[in-house]
């Protein structure tokens, strides 16, 4: 889930409470600003703030399970999210359910951007739409970490539906960087810098990575949310896990 976390900070991703998909992903809260490579992007109508949120849009023909592992994995990961530092996980409380801390590092005379968010997996009861839901939250175990500027996550999530011939991955982004940098030039960036981390990640998919022993991992984990969701994680939980 720490893919997470880098998106937020690369394209300053947006959430609102956890499963109310019909109000942000509603398309009347919407502005359609760009669609051209099969990536469509879109503004919110009615910010909250003077930073506005961005909704980003497209279809792969790769599986939930594939876009899940692309995101998931962390040695590969500046292959695509170019600014991504470092990632490390504060807390687990259940296999859905943790808190992160992660830094990008920005250009020129910017410091890096830090942020601590808790993230929150939810899936269907078809199992066919996952989501992924985080805001920023405070931890103690975030003080031994380079602090820099931390940022502000507002609501923020990634929804992934299975077509039944790829997965459509919807990406909602809110969130301020703080620091020096006014809203005006976040806005100004945050279109391009989204299409170009889309655009990354499309590419990290096409490579065809993972084998299908690894993919399954993530199967069991979405077939047997019900079972786990409320389920207090410990250490020896992953060798209880049967991937078949």
């Amino acid at each position: 889930m720490r893919f997470l976390l880098i998106l937020i900070l690369m394209l300053k991703l947006s959430f609102v409470s956890y499963g109310n998909d019909g109000l942000i992903y509603h398309d009347n809260i919407w502005t359609l600003e760009s669609d051209r490579d099969g990536i469509k992007l879109y503004s919110h109508k009615k910010p909250p703030k003077d930073i506005v949120p961005l909704r980003g849009e497209m279809t792969v023909l790769d599986s939930v399970e594939e876009v899940i592992a692309v995101f998931d994995d962390k040695k590969r990961r500046k292959e695509w999210a170019k600014r991504f530092q470092e990632s490390h996980l504060l807390e687990k409380t259940t296999l859905y359910d943790q808190v992160e801390y992660t830094r990008v590092v920005l250009p020129l005379w910017f410091s890096d951007r830090t942020s601590v968010a808790k993230i929150k997996v939810v899936v269907s009861p078809d199992f066919k739409t996952i989501y992924f839901f985080g805001e920023s939250t405070e931890h103690p175990k975030a003080d031994k970490y380079k602090r820099g500027v931390r940022a502000s996550i507002y609501e923020s999530s990634i929804k992934l539906e299975d077509t039944g011939q790829g997965t459509k991955i919807t990406m909602i982004t809110y969130a301020d960087p703080n620091g020096a940098i006014p809203p005006w030039v976040v806005n100004l960036f945050t279109e391009s810098v989204a299409r170009n981390t889309m655009n990354n990640f499309r590419r990290q998919l096409a490579k065809d990575l993972y084998s299908r022993e690894h993919l399954a991992r993530f199967t069991y984990r979405i077939r047997n949310y019900k079972k786990f969701k409320t389920t207090k994680y410990h250490s020896n939980m992953n060798n209880l896990i049967q991937y078949n």
